[in-house]
């Protein structure tokens, strides 16, 4: 029941995005245009909608965070565009079958958050044949994104003395970091002889008759 219920909770969000977006964007445009790249406003809908729906954001209430998010997402299509126009010139390259199975994987996320393909392809308004050619270009892109970033800090290694002086340059605008303890017990467990029980019982006696009198 509380799953069903969950599925429920997103269908009907993913139901509330595709009316606020839908309704915001009757006519398409372009939102950015990186080098040879044109970014549609479309595009950015599309991505704001499954983040908000991965976020459980509320199209009627959290329209804040839903602007902050558009501004959030635009960016990030803009870096993206830019990270594949530098990894045009150095060559990088993904295959097809890279890009199938993470379309896949995609699409297998965005049906679970919708509970069902007819349920995606209803909010959606589109089959999953369609999505699949729709999102195939996207995910290739990301991926050779994704790729090039690998190769560019996969090989950066940074030293103690690196770390001490990147401290002692930015350590007035760092948060203050609170002292911290390591604690351990020792619990060693042991019988009492002969002699050490007397005494607690003559400490007990010696208790209970100032306490009775």
């Amino acid at each position: 029941m509380k799953k069903l219920n969950q599925t429920r909770k997103v269908f009907f969000l993913l139901v509330g995005f595709g009316v606020l977006f839908s309704s915001q964007n009757l006519v398409d445009g372009v939102a950015a245009v990186v080098g040879q790249y044109v970014i549609l406003k479309s595009d950015v809908a599309q991505l704001v909608q499954m983040t908000a729906v991965e976020r459980r954001l509320d199209p009627r209430f959290d329209i804040e965070k839903l602007e902050q998010l558009q501004e959030q997402v635009l960016q990030s299509l803009i870096n993206q565009k830019l990270i594949l126009e530098i990894a045009e010139i150095e060559s990088i390259e993904v295959e097809d079958r890279e890009v199938d199975q993470a379309v896949e994987q995609y699409l297998a996320q965005s049906v679970s958050q919708a509970g069902s393909e007819e349920q995606l392809e209803k909010i959606l308004g589109k089959r999953i044949s369609e999505l699949r050619r729709m999102w195939w270009p996207d995910i290739r892109e990301q991926l050779i994104a994704e790729r090039y970033q690998g190769q560019l800090f996969g090989d950066i290694t940074v030293t103690r003395d690196e770390v001490v002086v990147f401290y002692n340059n930015y350590k007035d605008s760092l948060g203050a970091i609170p002292t911290l303890y390591n604690t351990s017990h020792i619990f060693i467990k042991s019988r009492p002889g002969g002699k050490s029980r007397a005494v607690s019982r003559n400490l007990i006696d010696s208790l209970r008759q100032r306490i009775v009198g």
